[in-house]
This record gives structure tokens, sequence and C-alpha cells, in this order.
């Protein structure tokens, strides 16, 4: 039998290592290449069900190729993904509509939870993985940035420590809760009822909130010490760990990736660090609405502030959340609004992370952990 999937991964690596060459080096992925790869892909699977006389598997990679093509052009259109990730995406999908699990097979990892599933729903599973693959380069940029500059390193270590103290006391409260909810019922309905407790907790005073949270833990732990203290721990550091890890991606995406340039040497492609709108024909700058706030106008109820933030008034000028850029016309028109003195003269840009190298530090991974995700679901 002919090893079709060392071809689709031999392929795939190739297209990933050619694509994180010239992502560092142009920001951009041939279009050539990508085409190539969807090419080679329908025609392997083809000569695929030809040999097996199954010709669903050819079918199969049509559909999932046709699929990722539409969901990555959405996510296009909306601005989450630049136009290189759509065409890099898609060609994958060609070559994977399954997991391969080629290094997991050759390092010999026979775990059930590592076993490829039959679902064709590898691109998704690539999507979730490079996303996370990103957050080590966020850190990475976070240590750089924060080397050079005492400010942030303060900064940081002010709302580190202050969330060091929430972090305690929101983990002492689920732990309690939790166990003392656990005498009475478990499953779906333990998590409903501590997600619910938690919520109604909010809306407390800080001291009622502390004291409800001091009984409901007291009480917990004096029912059984060390099972309760071994639970607040492993919740605590956990959670505490991904605090500081996502807030080190964000410093990351804060202060190392934006700089500022003269709106004359703007150019197609870049994208601004606000959002610009003419309102009553002022210009007036909004940053990009961020999960905190989004979570800020929920919690205090304030939801028509949320839908200003959504759907701002005026016109738009040019986006901050359209990750394919400004077009030729915007920048003429900032360029013109420049000179008239509407806005001025220097314009802080987005520096975008490398997309493809992240891809391929996924692929690698769902390569090695299968179908992880579904199994566990």
């Amino acid at each position: 039998m002919i090893p079709f999937s060392f071809f689709y991964f031999f392929f795939s690596i190739t297209l990933l290592a050619v694509g994180s060459y010239t992502d560092f080096k142009e920001r951009i992925i041939s279009n050539k290449l990508t085409y190539s790869a969807v090419a080679i892909g329908i025609l392997i699977h083809l000569i695929e069900s030809y040999y097996s006389a199954d010709y669903s598997v050819l079918g199969i990679t049509v559909i999932v190729t046709i699929a990722t093509f539409i969901a990555s052009y959405g996510l296009w259109k909306i601005g989450v993904w630049a136009g290189g990730d759509v065409k890099l995406f898609t060609a994958l999908a060609a070559l994977n509509p399954v997991n391969l699990g080629i290094i997991r097979d050759a390092i010999g990892l026979k775990y059930s939870l590592l076993a490829s599933i039959s679902l064709p729903v590898f691109p998704l599973t690539l999507f979730i993985f490079s996303i996370f693959s990103m957050l080590p380069y966020g850190v990475f940029l976070s240590l750089g940035t924060l080397k050079k500059r005492k400010d942030l390193r303060d900064k940081l270590i002010f709302e580190l420590k202050e969330k060091l103290i929430y972090t305690a006391e929101t983990i002492a409260l689920i732990t309690g809760i939790s166990f003392i909810l656990g005498k009475f019922t478990e499953g779906i309905l333990l998590f409903i009822l501590v997600i619910a407790v938690i919520i109604i907790s909010t809306k407390l005073e800080h001291k009622l909130k502390l004291i409800l949270t001091l009984i409901l833990f007291g009480f917990a732990l004096y029912s059984d010490f060390k099972f309760v203290f071994q639970n607040y721990l492993i919740g605590f550091i956990s959670l505490y760990f991904i605090y500081v890890f996502l807030k080190m991606f964000s410093f990351g995406r804060e202060y190392s990736l934006k700089k500022k340039i003269k709106v004359k040497e703007l150019e197609e492609g870049m994208i601004p660090a606000f959002s610009l709108y003419e309102i009553e024909g002022k210009i007036i700058e909004k940053k990009p609405l961020s999960i905190g706030n989004i979570i800020k106008h929920v919690r205090t109820n304030n939801l028509q502030a949320l839908l200003g933030e959504l759907q701002p008034k005026g016109k738009e000028i040019v986006s901050a959340k359209k990750a394919a850029g400004i077009t030729d016309e915007k920048v003429l028109e900032l360029k013109k609004l420049a000179e008239e003195k509407k806005i001025n003269e220097e314009i802080e840009i987005k520096l975008t992370a490398p997309m493809i190298p992240a891809v391929f530090i996924g692929y690698v991974l769902v390569n090695i952990t299968g179908d992880l995700i579904w199994n566990l679901m």
C-alpha cells in the first residue's frame, strides 16, 4: 500500500516551512505556493481514492477544503484574518482533511486519548492549536520589552500582586462552594450551581463577599482539611499561572507589537492601532474593544455602552479590527487628513505577529497529540 499519509505530511511541512520563511522575510505567503498545495492535495487524494476504490476519500477532501475556505474567508471579511491565512488553511485542509498523527505513530504513542478520529475536523483542530501556539511568542516579546522598560516592570508587578490576592479569594470561594454543594449534588448540576453562586457573589460588596468566602472555605477546611487544601492549592496555582501567562502575552501585544510612523509613510496592509471615526466633523480615536471591557460592561449591566463600542456612531475612516489592514484608498484619505491637520502627522500601527510559524508549531503538535481535544469531549 502506497503511504499516502507520508506525502500529505511532507507537502504540509514543506508548505509551512517555506511559508514561515517568507512570513518573517516578506510578511506574505506566495499565491502560487498555496494554490499548488491545494492542487497537490486534491490530486493525491484522487490517486488514493483510485487505489483504494473508495472515492469518498476524494469527496470528503473536496468538501472539507471548500468548507475551510468559506469559514476562513468569513474570518477575513470580518477582519479577524489576513488573506494569506485564508489561503494557507485552505491548502492545509486539502492536504489534511483528517488528522494524520504521523509524528505520534513514528514515536510510538499508542494512547487511546491520542487516537485519530474519522471525523474530518482537522482544520478546526489546527486552528485551535495555532492560536495557543501564538501565546509563547507574545510572552517572548513581553520579556524583551520588560527588560528595557522599568515603568512597565513596575506596572506588571503591581497588577500581578493585585491579582494574586484576587485569585486566592476566588479559588477559596469556589473550593468552599464546591465542597458544600458536592454533598448534595454532582456533575453538570453542581457546575451550574457553583457558577450561579459565583455570579451572585460578584454583586456583593467586597467585605461581605470576603466574609462569605471565609465562612464557606473555613467550613470546608474544618470538614476535610487535607482534601480541601489540596484542591485549593491545585486550583490556585493553575489559575494564577494561566493569568500570568496571558498577562505576559497581552503585555507583548500591547507594548511590543506597536510603533509610531509618519502618516506619509503609511502603506497598504498596515494595521492602525486605533480606529478613527468622523463624528460631527471631528476625528475621534477609539481603542479596539478588549475582552476585559466586554466583561466590565456585562458585570455592570451597561449594555448600552457595550453596544456603543461595538457599533460606534459616525463615519468609519479606518478600523483597527481588520487583519487585512488598510487599503490604498484609505492610505490616501489618511494622508489628506494629515495634510489638512485634522489628524496627527504620526499614527500608531500594529506589528502583526507571524501567524504561519504558529501554524507550523500547531501542525506539529496536532500530529503528536492526535485528536486529543475531541477524544476528551
